[in-house]
């Protein structure tokens, strides 16, 4: 048996070495494009890396569901979208970056490979099968060293293109959300390599109560159900757990049945998730939280604490800021022994804990709005128009300290993030709030004129100076969901 499961801590050198040294090796050049295939982990960490390095621009991939495997269409989607980056980069040198789940589901990349050779000619697409799956048996760094050895002189540089940004999905947002109680701990089903975009966005939350598992094709053939149950039994003893199943699992057959009906079993209560290719980040969140709140809400009495929601999402500059503004003695930042008598909410993921708090047991919630502006308005022209697009909790209170103190009547709120799906009290609350929902960077262009200042995220704002000539005034940032948390 090679199934393991080991702490985030222990983790974070073996899930991030591979990963820099093939994305050094292949954007080393200035003509590649790092070309990433599979599910919102495996894109993500290698689009925080990009972000890192200063080569989004080198950065392309395709983001493929479940359901695009289990119906054959995953082949169909590479091929369009590889036919859409020569459109613009016909002599780019590109370079796939494989997952586990084109491994395991036998993508024909040849054939792929084949077919855009009839449509277009002198094409240089590369295959880096690489992972879990296939470590046994190959090394992807001895094979990207012979293919760069074998390639030609380094062509002009390619197009600059920037693509839609990536969000954080299910894996990044399960991870940095549940430090609300201490009493369980939380782990990642997955072959290898899934946990290595929450080791790339910069968090700062107890690594030591986050696990994952690590296996391979083997373990799969000889089943995964009995070696979790063995490994789970040494690892976490008499421990709460709740997991989170990765695709490769639910594509394989695991059994969630047999393994709910184990851990149940007893007087530990542990729960399996499963994730949905990371649309579903806010709603999985949800579901966790009602699982691990009707558990302690009968374990523990209340309290005469406040207890303040989304916490251990802030930068840690951040905590320390909201913490010297409060009452210490009132406010809490964890569950422990007692139940909180309020809440506070200070972001998007504390609102969707407060709402599940209030579903199952009567509380009420205050919002505690930043008390200063995390963005420089050095040289801002008053009189345009301000669009803010970040964290909803947050940029309402930046909007009462511009509209209090800088006297600004013109400020339009927005929240960008891509097909995720959000709850109806969460949608209520931005309706509410006079907050627009924007898809697509193309809906945020439509918003912006020469009379426009954009306070927002920079790969927003380098996506939209990529494809449109329209002037305006930028401010940046930061949102941890889009490029990690700022240093």
């Amino acid at each position: 048996m090679t199934l393991r499961i080991t702490s985030l801590a222990e983790e974070e050198e073996y899930t991030t070495e591979n990963l820099n040294k093939l994305a050094d090796m292949i954007w080393s050049r200035n003509d590649t494009i790092m070309f990433v295939l599979g599910s919102n982990p495996c894109i993500r960490t290698i689009y925080l890396k990009s972000i890192s390095e200063e080569k989004t621009h080198q950065f392309s991939y395709c983001h493929i569901h479940k359901i695009d495997y289990i119906l054959g269409k995953a082949e169909e989607k590479i091929k369009n979208k590889l036919l859409k980056i020569l459109e613009k980069n016909k002599k780019a040198k590109i370079f796939i970056y494989t997952s586990c789940m084109e491994i395991v589901t036998a993508i024909d990349f040849e054939k792929i490979i084949e077919r855009i050779e009839k449509i277009e000619k002198n094409v240089k697409i590369f295959v880096i099968r690489r992972g879990p799956m296939v470590k046994r048996y190959l090394s992807p760094k001895e094979s990207l060293e012979k293919i760069l050895k074998e390639l030609d002189v380094e062509e002009t540089k390619i197009e600059k293109n920037y693509e839609e940004p990536i969000f954080a999905g299910e894996v990044e947002i399960f991870a940095s959300s549940l430090e609300f109680c201490t009493d369980y701990k939380k782990c990642i089903i997955e072959p290898g390599g899934c946990v290595s975009c929450i080791n790339k966005n910069g968090s700062e939350f107890k690594k030591e109560n986050f696990y994952s598992t690590t296996f391979n094709d083997i373990d799969m053939t000889l089943g995964l159900e009995k070696q979790l149950f063995r490994e789970s039994e040494k690892i976490f003893g008499d421990n709460n757990v709740i997991f989170l199943e990765t695709i490769l699992p639910q594509i394989v057959g695991f059994n969630e049945t047999l393994l709910e009906n184990y851990f149940l079993d007893g007087e530990k209560r542990n729960y399996i998730l499963t994730s949905e290719d990371g649309r579903d980040g806010f709603k999985l969140l949800k579901e966790a939280y009602f699982l691990i709140l009707e558990d302690i809400l009968k374990k523990y009495k209340k309290g005469n604490k406040t207890l303040i929601c989304g916490y251990s999402n802030l930068e840690k500059k951040q905590q320390t800021e909201l913490l010297k503004s409060l009452d210490k003695e009132k406010y809490i930042v964890k569950i422990e022994k007692e139940l909180p008598q309020k809440l506070a909410v200070i972001n998007l993921e504390g609102l969707v804990f407060a709402l599940v708090y209030q579903k199952i047991k009567k509380i009420s919630y205050e919002i505690i709005y930043p008390y200063k502006l995390h963005f420089d308005l050095k040289n801002l022209d008053r009189n345009k128009k301000i669009l803010i697009l970040g964290d909803p909790i947050k940029i309402l209170g930046y909007k009462n300290i511009l509209e209090k103190d800088f006297e600004i009547k013109k400020i339009d709120l927005g929240f960008y993030y891509p097909y995720i799906k959000l709850e109806d009290e969460v949608t209520k609350f931005f309706q509410r709030s006079n907050i627009k929902y924007y898809n697509k960077i193309d809906e945020i262009i439509r918003e912006i004129d020469k009379n426009t200042v954009l306070i927002c995220d920079k790969q927003i704002d380098r996506i939209i100076k990529n494809r449109t000539d329209r002037e305006y005034s930028f401010f940046e940032l930061p949102y941890h969901w889009l490029s990690g948390y700022k240093k």
